[in-house]
């Protein structure tokens, strides 16, 4: 139960970052419209907003902002293995569950809600996740590697500063802005600052400006959280991602607690389990970028679910009923490749059968309201479930879930609706 409860830092820390991105974003893209170059440090926008200097107004530049933002997030990430390293207790663990989930919110909310994959033509959404898996199934290699040596197990938190640092410089090359971009972020404020300035035009509605184009959906529905709210797709969606990232963390979280108290796995062995999950979702989610249509979609997850021979219910079945540590963990692999395309799947999902207009705010709704609130619900109920009877309710938890998912994929349909406008 204790344990589970890192997964509420979790979701602590992505909620106040979803919440605060707009804001972050905002101010750390402020600049002098006199200024002719990037303010790449990220004490320029404290000085614009301490000092008096008024001349030539306060502009807001995209690019400048997103390098930023993605500055100051890549520092969670170090301080997260020094808190964790620090061997000073519980609370700093938590706290450091909550710096670094703070972080990824920040950098999921300026690059992968905001459609920056999703939209593009190739659909790489499932290659960029399948990436990410595989740095999950790194991990816990490496830490039972470390703790089979006999090593302590603080060095794997101070040994992942020296990726922290390589992965700070990479992406502070990569998305440095160039000339051409803040010179068009420039050339926008200017231009926005005029038309502040200038009178309204004669035999013109001085409310219906310009400036209504730029701002689209928010000038005809300016509430978008109520009006993405009414659509049944959007809870479809968002029920779904609740019980597969619930049923996907259960798993993966606790799988090795349970094979140390039913199966009396080897402790020295027993987190390769992890990187078996992993690694099946990684393979499943690199190839799913493969598999792009619509309908194609809606079967392919469908037989993940409930048609292939070995499909992610029955494994989870096989979990409960054989009383072996190799098949689990065989198992628990095979249900990481069921997974794998789930997610990814539901964001490209949601892209599809929601008006583009309101597919902004779907995605926030989608990964952070649904995603991260489940991922401490689920761990932490079961948790406290398994702390008072035992690891062998585990597996009642996760067929359940399994089930659900089932049931609840069923809701979405199998071709992509005609009309996917917003009614005037």
């Amino acid at each position: 139960m204790i344990s589970s409860l890192l997964f509420v830092g979790t979701t602590c820390g992505f909620t106040a970052g979803t919440l605060l991105v707009p804001r972050i974003m905002r101010f750390l893209g402020r600049f002098y419209l006199s200024d002719a170059n990037l303010a790449l440090v990220p004490i320029a926008p404290f000085r614009i907003a301490l000092s008096r200097k008024t001349s030539g107004g306060v502009g807001h530049s995209a690019s400048q902002a997103r390098y930023l933002v993605v500055i100051m997030a890549s520092v969670c990430f170090p301080t997260n293995f020094i808190m964790m390293g620090s061997k000073t207790g519980f609370a700093t663990m938590f706290m450091g569950y909550v710096i670094v989930a703070f972080g990824r919110a920040v950098l999921t909310g300026i690059f992968t809600r905001n459609m920056f994959l999703s939209d593009m033509p190739s659909r790489p959404l499932g290659y960029a996740f399948g990436l990410w898996g595989l740095g999950a199934v790194a991990s816990p290699l490496v830490f039972q590697a470390t703790a089979a040596a006999g090593l302590p197990w603080t060095h794997f938190y101070f040994g992942s500063l020296v990726l922290a640092a390589f992965s700070f410089v990479f992406l502070g090359i990569t998305f440095m802005p160039t000339a051409r971009e803040f010179a068009m972020d420039r050339k926008t404020a200017l231009n926005e600052a005029e038309s502040r300035s200038a009178p309204p035009t004669p035999g013109c509605d001085p409310d219906s400006t310009s400036s209504t184009a730029s701002t689209g959906l928010q000038a005809a529905h300016p509430n978008q959280l109520r009006l993405v709210s009414s659509m049944p797709y959007q809870w479809a969606v968002s029920l779904f991602v609740l019980f597969y990232c619930g049923s996907e963390t259960t798993t993966q979280g606790l799988i090795v607690q349970y094979l140390l108290a039913e199966r009396s796995a080897d402790r020295n062995t027993v987190g390769y389990v992890s990187a078996g999950f992993w690694a099946g979702v990684s393979a499943s989610r690199l190839a799913w970028s493969y598999w792009i249509s619509f309908t194609r979609r809606k079967y392919i997850i469908q037989g993940c679910l409930s048609r292939w021979p070995g499909v992610a219910l029955g494994m989870q079945l096989f979990i409960w009923f054989i009383d072996s540590s190799i098949e689990n963990a065989v198992s628990t692999a095979l249900i990481g490749v069921f997974f794998g395309p789930l997610f990814p799947a539901c964001l490209e999902l949601a892209n599809d059968l929601l008006p583009a207009e309101v597919n902004m705010i779907s995605m926030a709704i989608v990964y952070a309201s649904s995603r991260m609130l489940t991922i401490a619900i689920f761990p932490f109920i079961t948790g406290v479930v398994t702390t008072k009877y035992s690891m062998r309710t585990w597996s009642y938890i996760t067929v359940a879930q399994a089930a659900i998912l089932l049931c609840t994929w069923s809701l979405f349909p199998t071709r992509q609706p005609l009309r996917r406008t917003i009614a005037a």
